[in-house]
């Protein structure tokens, strides 16, 4: 079953089983399709602010509200603990080089309204709840104007999705039922990325743009303002 974005390559049909006059009696319908295969970007905008606790650690939050995407509804929110360990190579400032562990959560809610055939119902769709941790070793420059960063981070996502609403179900010389949120697909992955990039600071504002190597690679752009 495809997620929101997605797309089956082959028709897939689900076999159902429901009670029918005290029988069970089978029946198949064909799932729905996400937006299609032919989206090779998927925008997305979010808030996200930092604050330093105690020595060398700081705490990082994002928040994207619940806004619409042509058919897709998606909100995203997370946090973030990040701790330097450069001092544990050299207790001097010189040391040309940050070092830094980071450990994130995202949590992504999605809905795509899949109303095209069939019983229309107002919550008829693919809802999409996917949540990821990050484990991320970065290291970057320290100059005053100009620098450069690297990471590399370990990933581990869970998602469930599921259908919304009521959907009619017809057999051919049988009879048809409605059924409600009956299915779902939980879905488990992991992998490594990479991140390079770079943030040009001027004045209490920085400007950062930084490069994901992955499966879905993606590219970020941000601003960022310094109290």
């Amino acid at each position: 079953m495809p997620t929101i974005f997605g797309e089956n390559e082959a028709d897939i049909v689900a076999l159902i089983d429901y009670n029918l006059n005290g029988e069970k009696e089978p029946t198949a319908i064909e799932l729905p399709n996400g937006i299609d295969d032919n989206v090779d970007y998927a925008p997305n905008v979010f808030l996200q602010a930092s604050i330093g606790v105690f020595e060398a650690k700081e705490v990082k939050v994002r928040f994207a509200p619940k806004i619409m995407y042509g058919r897709v509804e998606k909100q995203l929110y997370g946090f973030g603990l990040q701790y330097e360990f450069s001092k544990w190579f050299s207790k001097e400032k010189t040391f040309p080089i940050y070092m830094s562990v980071l450990v994130g959560y995202t949590k992504f809610n999605g809905f795509y309204d899949v109303k095209e055939s069939g019983k229309q119902d107002e919550n008829q769709g693919i809802d999409t709840k996917i949540n990821t941790w990050n484990f991320v070793v970065i290291g970057s420059t320290k100059f005053e104007k100009l620098n450069f960063y690297a990471g590399l981070a370990y990933l581990t996502a869970k998602a469930d999705t599921k259908f919304d609403g009521v959907y009619q179900l017809e057999e051919e010389y049988a009879a048809f039922q409605d059924l409600v949120n009956n299915f779902s697909v939980e879905n488990n992955n992991s992998g490594i990325s990479g991140t390079f990039g770079a943030n040009y600071k001027l004045s209490n504002i920085v400007f950062n743009l930084s490069y994901n190597i992955q499966e879905f690679s993606n590219v970020t752009f941000g601003v960022g303002y310094f109290l």
